[in-house]
């Protein structure tokens, strides 16, 4: 099996010193993988580009989280972790048949989850369940098995992300995520695809339907967790400047492009079902002189008190 090792020096030594343990040595030919240290992590990405192959990129780094964002697929922190990796990606031993997952409850009426929820739609039931072990220490898992199922229990549980295998019975995974896009409880629920193709034109028509990432078959745990993590904080971060533009720093309610997109939500949602709808406004005087007069600091308590009751009655109505 052919291991491209990029870069020179002790360092490369000791990675083919430690490839050659577990079988494993650079030849003639198209290369499995490409392992390397992180200085010359980007020279690897480069190599692989011009080769035109899928194999993995190992890195040897202390800092496996970092090297992944920056482009690796897998990392390690020692020659013999990083041979080791390269093995089980290469090989990827397949692993004994497990019982079924048991569903996810939707969330609480309060809206609130201790951990985030993580829906895995994959028709494989090993990976499926090995998937769910990975997870399951940290997040809330529920697991199906095709697309269908997916689309419903997304709209069900409303996750706060879906690992999406790319080759599902049925509808495949560029169906199912265009299914998520057009329903607006999980239009902007985050998606990273699984896939055994990785191919440069399978990620570009993943990326432009609007999936967040693409995690390449076979993955390390560190991989899918560090993708994982950083798809979660990325939204986090996303949803709360969306917060942010859609609120008024006087007042705190919606402001107008929060208005505007509600509106335009209510409409569809009128014309789908054939429900009327109805918008009422309301008039207060004097209202466009508060930022005038409104001076840093806190607004008088009469101003909060008002707001208050106008934002708590928005919500009675809606």
């Amino acid at each position: 099996m052919n291991v491209r090792v990029v870069g020179a020096g002790e360092a490369a030594e000791t990675l083919r010193a430690a490839l050659a343990r577990v079988g494993l040595a650079e030849r003639a030919g198209e290369p499995a993988a490409f392992v390397c240290t992180v200085d010359d992590l980007s020279r690897a990405i480069a190599m692989r580009e011009l080769a035109q192959v899928t194999g993995p990129i190992v890195v040897l780094t202390d800092d496996a989280a970092s090297a992944i964002e920056a482009g690796a697929d897998d990392a390690g922190g020692t020659a013999d972790e990083v041979a080791r990796r390269v093995s089980a990606r290469i090989r990827a031993p397949k692993v004994s048949r497990l019982e079924e997952t048991p569903m996810a409850e939707p969330p609480a009426a309060s809206g609130r989850r201790q951990k985030p929820l993580i829906l895995v739609v994959e028709d494989d039931e090993d990976a499926r369940m090995v998937l769910t072990e990975l997870l399951r220490p940290r997040y809330d898992v529920d697991a199906v098995g095709d697309g269908e199922t997916a689309l419903k229990r997304a709209a069900e549980l409303n996750p706060d992300l879906v690992l999406l295998d790319l080759f599902l019975p049925g509808m495949d995974g560029f169906g199912a995520l265009t299914g998520l896009r057009r329903n607006s409880k999980t239009a902007d629920t985050p998606v990273i695809f699984l896939s055994a193709q990785g191919d440069a034109e399978t990620k570009s028509q993943g990326l432009s339907l609007g999936a967040a990432d693409y995690l390449a078959k076979p993955f390390s745990e560190q991989e899918l967790m560090a993708r994982v993590d950083r798809t979660l904080k990325l939204t986090a971060q996303k949803e709360h400047f969306r917060a942010l533009a859609q609120t008024d720093g006087l007042t705190g309610l919606p402001n107008f492009r929060s208005f505007h997109a509600r509106l335009e939500e209510e409409v569809s949602r009128a014309h789908r079902y054939g429900h009327p709808l109805a918008c009422a406004m309301v008039d207060l005087d004097g209202l466009k002189e508060i930022p005038d007069r409104h001076v840093p600091g806190p607004e008088p308590r009469e101003v909060k008190e008002m707001f208050r009751f106008i934002a708590k009655a928005g919500r009675f109505l809606t």
